[in-house]
């Protein structure tokens, strides 16, 4: 009788204990457990998690003491595409608060950069608003805030100093700094930009590019090195984004 019991809930792949009894009805006779193939199976599943549960802990704890890849524009190799220019090896981050001193982010900005990227911009900030808290004697002759198509801000700038010295005393300053009307958005995040120089950033906009940010009043800035704001459509001109007009007048 027991036999039949046993084989009966063995092809169930309950627990069985000995005597033919499934586990969960049977009380401790003292003639021990068998275990069925799914039961088998379920034993094997939670041995293999309960080793992987410890690897990943181990491997986590090793995580924070070792570095990850980033460009060397500044921007996680997970999140940046192939600019070309090579990866550096940084210390994971830490929490804001744990974060090093500036002088750390400087020395991601390389010898003779002049062109910085300004991140964790605010949404409410626009060109006029971002110039008159950065100060037009920054130093820097540049200002562009892209924005997505349906004109909301991208949430980043890119400045171009006339030198390197300038570039590095402007991160220096705001690099982890919040703007007035910042909010609960994370602090300024201020790197090296993979586009060097006015040349090469200008050489990113179009005559459709630059029509459609006139159309929509999202031009960039540009500023003479009295801080003065100068003509953008005449500044793309002189620098041969657009062609000049054969009356010689405005684009």
């Amino acid at each position: 009788m027991a036999m039949c019991a046993m084989s009966s809930l063995d092809t169930e792949n309950h627990y069985l204990c000995a005597c033919g009894v499934d586990r969960a009805a049977c009380g401790a006779c003292g003639r021990g457990w068998a275990q069925g193939p799914r039961a088998r199976a379920q034993a094997l599943v939670k041995q293999v998690e309960a080793e992987a549960d410890v690897k990943i802990a181990a491997t986590a704890e090793v995580i924070k003491k070792e570095v990850h890849a980033v460009c060397a524009c500044g921007v996680d190799r997970a999140a940046c595409g192939a600019c070309g220019r090579g990866w550096a090896q940084v210390p994971t981050l830490a929490p804001e608060d744990q974060l090093p001193d500036v002088s750390m982010a400087e020395c991601q900005v390389p010898l003779g950069y002049t062109t910085l990227v300004v991140r964790n911009i605010p949404a409410r900030y626009n060109h006029g608003r971002l110039l008159h808290e950065f100060g037009g004697n920054s130093g820097f002759d540049f200002l562009f805030l892209p924005s997505h198509r349906d004109q909301r801000p991208a949430g980043y700038a890119f400045l171009n100093f006339r030198t390197h010295a300038l570039a590095l005393k402007f991160q220096k300053t705001w690099h982890r700094a919040c703007l007035e009307a910042h909010g609960r958005v994370k602090s300024l995040h201020i790197v090296a930009a993979t586009e060097q120089g006015l040349a090469a950033n200008l050489s990113q906009f179009t005559p459709r590019i630059v029509e459609r940010l006139r159309r929509i009043g999202l031009l960039p800035i540009f500023l003479d090195e009295a801080g003065v704001c100068l003509d953008p459509l005449r500044e793309m001109q002189r620098h041969g984004i657009i062609p000049v007009p054969s009356d010689g007048g405005r684009y």
